[in-house]
């Protein structure tokens, strides 16, 4: 299991600001942004007038298997044009879809009060913005321990292994292994786990920083902390 930080940024949204009025609605839409939190549309005006006010709103949904929490965003390129309220933004959580039952990831709209500046001349500006959002991903997979007699009789093909991994930005598997054997009086052994870790939205993770990384064994009721290194970061990712 692991937490971690993830960044994404909006597409930029191109406005046209005239002089001399005309106005109209804008059909931009934001794209998907891998697993995890998406953006669904960033929306304004697309032509406003020199001085005129404005609202820029920016729609998210959480996509991915787990809750988003700690969301931010930050409208941190406006090109000259005011913002009438806060700049930076926030949200405590979404809550993932559930797909047994029909429901949609949550959602949540961010909403800017805008300026333009005055202006002799038409021009065409940018807005950009960035989200933020802690996020957890987990792995599982099986480790079947057999004795050498019974795995030659039954053959390696009659022991089925699996790897699953929750849909996220970050995606967290662990190389599926093959049964381990063991010999009679056998009472302990050393068990190799290989885990991949790879970035599979089209953000970045904040610092490349990976937080509460932990490994858990499972089995017969019990449950232990295996977990015998956890780095402060993880670079590549």
């Amino acid at each position: 299991m692991k937490s971690l930080k993830h960044i994404l940024a909006v597409p930029i949204l191109i406005l046209i600001l005239i002089f001399t009025g005309c106005l109209g609605p804008s059909d931009s839409k934001g794209e998907i942004f891998g697993s995890g939190v998406k953006v669904v549309s960033f929306n304004a005006l697309k032509q406003v007038d020199s001085g005129e006010q404005f609202d820029l709103d920016l729609l998210i949904q959480n996509i991915g298997d787990r809750e988003a929490k700690s969301i931010q965003v930050d409208l941190f390129q406006t090109s000259g044009i005011g913002i009438l309220n806060n700049r930076v933004q926030t949200t405590p959580s979404l809550l993932p879809p559930e797909i047994e039952k029909g429901i949609d990831g949550e959602e949540h709209i961010f909403t800017w009060s805008l300026q333009t500046p005055s202006l002799t001349e038409d021009q065409t500006k940018s807005l950009q913005a960035r989200i933020t959002y802690d996020y957890t991903s987990t792995a599982t997979s099986n480790l079947y321990i057999v004795s050498r007699d019974e795995l030659r009789e039954k053959g390696e093909q009659a022991i089925p292994t699996y790897s699953t991994s929750s849909k996220g930005p970050l995606t967290l598997s662990i190389i599926p292994m093959p049964a381990f054997k063991v010999n009679p009086g056998q009472t302990n052994a050393n068990v190799q786990i290989n885990l991949i870790i790879e970035n599979t939205g089209f953000g970045r993770v904040v610092n490349n920083e990976v937080r509460d990384f932990k490994i858990v064994l499972k089995g017969e009721g019990t449950e232990q902390d295996i977990t015998n290194y956890c780095p402060d970061s993880i670079n590549g990712v």
